[in-house]
């Protein structure tokens, strides 16, 4: 069973916490917060520390580390474990700085560490069922991520490494991002804050239209893939994936999923068979700088 030392206890932090308690390869070691409450569990005894600082690694029990908390920290904290060769899943962004992101990637070609980012839609059942599906001559895709406008204490990113950063992370497992243009881009701030963005790009022949927002009075995940025979309607928020044909109009359900297993269990379970088998995951590597760099580049 790991020692997991979680670090960050907010929304996601909890989340992160209940998966780990939730299995049965893991265990909080220890939790980092500088606010933490040492009351949140009675089931456990855990270690607390206000700062990463706090703990000696080198002769710790830690297996590996969870980073969830706010993005501007995530860059020293990465660093710190990196250099003490500790496995590390580190919730999306890594970080939003292009200088950051590859110290970060040229300490873990140099320590051949574990490092995993939160791109949790890659674990969503539908992108699974996606990856499987045979689609023919893909000519256009339509994406749709929309939000309603967070609660200000939470302290996002913007919109493009807040929501943004899923689909082009999705878009590169499903067909790496080597080879793409972009065409058209617009993007709109909201009280100087990127909150609203239209991408249009080619990615290997392929016409991209992307559009997310965290100003939408609803909340909203689809993908239209389209080919010369069949649109694909994915929804990843309800989980089913249907078909429309071109040319007769008829629609057929192609799919519709209740997993038992949540993606932030699954996202886990990966990283758990990483750790242990000591697997780098090169193909994670690349989403990794690629949807950054991705990212970054519309700014």
């Amino acid at each position: 069973m790991l020692n997991v030392l979680l670090v960050g206890y907010g929304r996601m932090g909890i989340l992160h916490y209940e998966s780990i308690n939730n299995s049965k390869h893991s265990k909080v070691y220890g939790i980092i917060d500088p606010n933490i409450n040492q009351r949140i569990s009675n089931n456990a005894p855990l270690k607390y520390f206000k700062d990463i600082n706090d703990i000696n690694l080198e002769n710790s029990e830690i297996d590996c580390g969870i980073i969830a908390s706010s993005t501007n920290s995530h860059y020293e904290i990465a660093k710190i474990l990196l250099k003490n060769n500790i496995p590390m899943l580190v919730e999306k962004p890594l970080c939003t700085n292009i200088e950051e992101l590859n110290e970060l990637l040229q300490l873990r070609n140099i320590h051949n560490s574990i490092m995993r980012v939160g791109f949790i839609e890659l674990y969503n059942p539908v992108i699974k069922f996606l990856e499987n599906l045979s689609l023919d001559k893909i000519t256009k895709i339509k994406i749709r991520r929309l939000s309603k406008p967070p609660e200000s204490s939470r302290g996002l990113s913007d919109v493009l490494y807040d929501l943004t950063i899923h689909d082009i992370s999705i878009l590169d497992k499903l067909f790496e991002l080597n080879d793409y243009k972009i065409i058209e881009k617009s993007l709109k701030k909201t009280h100087g804050l990127i909150t609203d963005a239209y991408i249009d790009f080619d990615l290997s022949k392929i016409k991209i239209s992307l559009k997310t927002s965290t100003n939408s009075i609803k909340k909203e995940r689809m993908w239209e893939i389209y080919t010369n025979e069949y649109i694909y309607y994915i929804d990843l928020l309800d989980l089913k994936v249907s078909k429309k044909n071109i040319h007769t109009k008829k629609t057929t359900n192609l799919k519709e999923f209740n997993e038992d297993t949540s993606p932030i269990e699954q996202q886990l379970n990966n990283f758990i068979s990483c750790v242990n088998t000591n697997n780098e995951d090169i193909n994670h590597i690349r989403t990794i700088e690629n949807s950054h760099n991705f990212i970054n580049s519309l700014y």
